[in-house]
């Protein structure tokens, strides 16, 4: 090896080797951070529900805490035909029926919030978009949710929500407030019951299992590390032994 290039090629797999350690490093904040956050989680949806107005929700610290909170409503759901979020639930394909629900507490604030009804299969999804409920007074328990923000991979890549079909594909809250043609709060609910006199939509749908990688991720990067070293040990051992046959 040119000696010149050596002292190069040293400095060259050392940062490499800072830079993959450092991303392995990070992974296992992201990972005690990701840990922590189910623990919270897992608190938050064990306790006791609560009215939904002694929940505040003015802040984004908040609203952050309120996540997968449970909480009692009283009221009932308006008669706008429901918006279908395409998804699946055990495998099979449907719909999650979100409606709006006006509290009966007129001085409730929110006095309206949208509630995610529960799940329903393509065949089971009614022609008009109602379910029976519709201003009925019902009594109804569910977990504070917050809203998707359309960024990311799966953003991108879903396809526009249909406005007059009520056909959406993601949870936005600006799509679902054109929709019924009102100001939302900035959380939704996940109904926990089943839907009253009707089995369907299904309640309690609310998917809690976490994609937790970043111990394997991490792994990865300090495995690539290592072979990093190994392999400009090994590139060292072969030009010495050249240089002395």
């Amino acid at each position: 090896m040119n000696p010149f290039r050596r002292p190069v090629l040293s400095v060259c797999v050392a940062l490499g080797v800072v830079f993959l350690v450092s991303l392995g490093v990070w992974q296992l904040y992201r990972l005690s951070w990701k840990l922590d956050l189910i623990a919270q989680t897992e608190a938050r949806v064990s306790q006791s529900p609560v009215s939904l107005q002694t929940v505040p929700l003015s802040t984004t610290a908040e609203i952050d805490a309120a996540r997968y909170r449970p909480v009692v409503l009283n009221g009932s759901f308006g008669a706008v035909p429901s918006v279908r979020v395409v998804g699946t639930l055990g495998g099979v394909s449907g719909y999650y029926v979100f409606s709006t629900f006006t509290l009966s507490d007129p001085e409730a604030e929110p006095n309206a919030i949208l509630v995610n009804r529960g799940f329903v299969s393509m065949d089971e999804a009614t022609p008009n978009g109602l379910y029976g409920e519709e201003g009925e007074p019902v009594e109804l328990t569910g977990l504070v949710r917050t809203y998707e923000t359309g960024g990311g991979l799966a953003g991108a890549l879903a396809p526009p929500d249909d406005l007059t079909k009520g056909l959406f594909y993601q949870r936005r809250k600006a799509s679902f407030e054109t929709y019924f043609d009102q100001d939302l709060p900035p959380v939704y609910i996940d109904r926990l019951d089943h839907a009253g006199r009707a089995d369907i939509p299904r309640g309690g749908t609310t998917r809690l299992d976490f994609n937790n990688r970043h111990f394997s991720y991490a792994l990865t990067w300090f495995g690539l590390a290592l072979t990093l070293i190994g392999v400009y040990i090994v590139m060292l051992r072969s030009n010495r032994k050249r240089q002395t046959d």
